[in-house]
């Protein structure tokens, strides 16, 4: 019985602190969110204003090559940004999961509970990984913006 009550309270302290994880996380992920949507509509005005420019003065070489690389910009943010958002959707999944198997851990018996901790456990590790990709993708985009 002993055991029993270990091995419970074990499982509720990974499910907190994996809990605490994801809410940490999705307030990462909105602060990204936000700040690359500004971006885009940062760079969708200056795409406006190009534009208008083409219609008042006509194309040229310069005006066409500002152009693209406008367009490409936001493509390549709006990618980024979309990848953001669906692993701040999978976070929040995650999130409410870990909160179920801490507060509802009454209800399932430690087998559910276990098998619930391994999933939660192997989609952290995967949501660990896919971060660490966007983040070297994002430092990789910064660079290419800045260098001069």
């Amino acid at each position: 019985m002993n055991e029993y009550i270990i091995c419970r309270e074990l499982m509720q302290d990974c499910f907190s602190d994996l809990w605490t994880l994801y809410l940490t996380l999705i307030g990462i992920l909105l602060s990204i969110l936000t700040l690359l949507y500004s971006f885009i509509i940062g760079k969708k005005d200056e795409l406006k204003l190009i534009v208008e420019q083409i219609k008042l003065d006509g194309i040229t070489p310069l005006v066409n090559q500002r152009k693209s690389f406008a367009i490409s910009y936001i493509r390549r943010l709006s990618g980024i940004n979309k990848k953001c958002f669906v692993l701040l959707l999978i976070s929040i999944t995650m999130d409410v999961l870990c909160w179920v198997g801490m507060r509802l851990s009454f209800i399932f018996n430690n087998t559910i509970l276990l098998w619930l901790l391994v999933i939660t456990i192997l989609f952290t590790i995967l949501i660990g990984g896919y971060t660490v990709y966007l983040g070297c993708k994002l430092i990789k985009q910064y660079m290419s913006d800045t260098k001069i």
